[in-house]
């Protein structure tokens, strides 16, 4: 963009530039969003089960309480304290979501198309500036360290070690140290709204899950037979509710307070899977949709006959996309180092390699690239891949960079009033509305510069560098109407391999 003051067109184009560079960024396609909803939707389902399951734990403390209460008492109050942080954590991500619910709008309502989706789903920016602008981001973290740390001393108390709760890893809140981004900036703030839900409510199931481990540990801490085999659920543990085409969706099926020398028979969908150490292994390729499973286990009882616990649980199969956004917009500049953002949805930054055909590219950091093109190269197709599969592909348009254009002040030619002659300090070298590669800018060298009082022979000044000097100034000190302040022979070196170009045009000014 033009330096110095700008005139009203040229920050109506600088605006627009702006709003058309928005609109790229929130370019993410309904088919992703409508799979985050559906995520979601699986989400506050497995949610329910580990409600109920926290309430079966629970009722069957009180029970192990009621038989030998000085025994069961330590640890059912420990379970209880587990239990009221747990929703304590879960009430205040559910404020956080409702916020940014009704800030975009809300959800669809039942009939309606899109119903039960968030009407702002593809909003980028509310969230963000919750989060990122207003330290929203920063006080959740806090608040999921301290939850993690709290579960962590209660049942440290209970001489149970933190580390044997797995579930309790996946609630920390820890910045990126390789890439330098805070945790909440990975997390919120390039991400859509319904993305940014489905994180939270993620969250919630990995607090409650950590919750509900630490009462299993807390309630087989009593070693009470009549608690491990009274209350048994089936409990189903996704490797990932969210599956590429193609890919196996993954998960263990298990029930919770479990014997591990009891191999327990289990099917799925009619058809035995394998059980190691009392872990049933269960996986099937995934294709795109909604998918519902059903299975069952075969309990032994105490007294030599079996119990057939049944469960179900369901996931979503997406197709994944592709998007790859150029930082300054879709086009690649000859002879500038053109930065490339690179993403994969459902796919981590590390595992997204991306090629250029005919450009030279260098990756910086996971999914960011510098790209230089040469002349003679018409036009660039980007793909992206993930473990070799090519997952999207853009093509970008090759340009020259334009030759700037001189301004004296933030005048090319015309008429300049006397006032404003004397204010000028240097020769500016813009650049054209057209070219919007932000930050690009040319520097003068040196320059001619006529200066023509009324009636009066011209003076010529020759300078080196941008700067009007201190022999003009004095020449121009007070200009009269009709005086001609003429610039020409203008040189200015550009970024990079651009180097030094010379203008091809002058400046003609008269003052008014």
């Amino acid at each position: 963009m033009a330096s110095g003051k700008q005139s009203p067109r040229q920050k109506m184009i600088n605006m627009m530039y702006l709003v058309l560079i928005a609109l790229l960024a929130l370019n993410v396609s309904a088919e992703i969003l409508k799979a985050f909803y559906f995520v979601e939707v699986s989400m506050l389902k497995s949610g329910k089960n580990i409600d109920q399951r926290n309430i079966q734990i629970l009722g069957a403390l009180q029970k192990a309480v009621d038989k030998e209460p000085a025994k069961a008492k330590p640890f059912m109050d420990a379970a209880v304290e587990v239990d009221k942080k747990v929703k304590a954590y879960v009430k205040h991500i559910d404020d956080i979501k409702l916020f940014l619910e009704k800030e975009t709008g809300g959800r669809f309502g039942k009939g309606e198309s899109s119903e039960g989706q968030l009407q702002g789903r593809d909003n980028m920016e509310k969230h963000a500036h919750y989060f990122i602008n207003e330290g929203k981001g920063a006080d959740l973290k806090k608040v999921v360290n301290t939850f993690s740390a709290d579960l962590s001393a209660i049942v440290q108390k209970m001489n149970i070690d933190p580390k044997s709760l797995l579930s309790l890893k996946d609630v920390e809140a820890n910045d990126n140290k390789e890439s330098g981004h805070t945790w909440e900036s990975e997390l919120f703030e390039h991400s859509p709204l319904a993305a940014v839900i489905t994180i939270l409510t993620k969250m919630q199931n990995d607090a409650k899950n950590a919750g509900s481990e630490a009462m299993a540990e807390l309630a087989a801490k009593i070693n009470a037979a009549d608690f491990k085999f009274d209350q048994l659920v089936a409990k189903v543990i996704p490797k990932s509710t969210m599956v590429l085409e193609g890919e196996k969706f993954e998960a263990e099926v298990i029930l919770t307070a479990y014997n591990s020398k009891d191999q327990n028979a289990m099917t799925v969908n009619g058809s035995p899977i394998k059980v190691e150490n009392g872990v049933g292994k269960f996986e099937q390729s995934s294709s795109v949709g909604e998918h519902k499973y059903t299975g069952s286990i075969t309990v032994k009882k105490p007294d030599g006959g079996t119990e057939e616990k049944k469960f179900e649980g369901e996931y979503v199969g997406f197709k994944a996309s592709a998007t790859i956004s150029a930082d300054k917009m879709n086009v690649l500049y000859i002879g500038l180092e053109n930065p490339i953002t690179v993403g994969v949805s459902g796919a981590r930054a590390e595992d997204v390699e991306c090629s250029f055909p005919g450009a030279t590219a260098r990756k910086v950091k996971p999914g960011q690239y510098i790209v230089e093109v040469g002349s003679g190269v018409k036009e660039v197709k980007a793909t992206a891949t993930v473990k070799g599969k090519a997952m999207g592909s853009m093509t970008f348009r090759i340009k020259s960079v334009p030759k700037p254009f001189p301004l004296f002040g933030n005048k090319e030619s015309g008429r300049i009033a006397p006032g404003e002659v004397g204010l000028q300090t240097i020769i500016w070298a813009g650049l054209g509305p057209e070219f919007l590669f932000d930050g690009m800018k040319y520097t003068v060298t040196k320059y001619t510069l006529v200066y023509t009082q009324k009636r009066q022979d011209p003076k010529f000044y020759t300078v080196t560098g941008a700067a009007i000097s201190q022999q003009i100034k004095d020449a121009m000190k007070n200009p009269r109407s009709g005086d001609q302040i003429q610039v020409s022979g203008i040189e200015a070196m550009g970024p990079g391999k651009v180097g030094l170009v010379r203008l091809p045009s002058a400046i003609a000014l008269t003052v008014q």
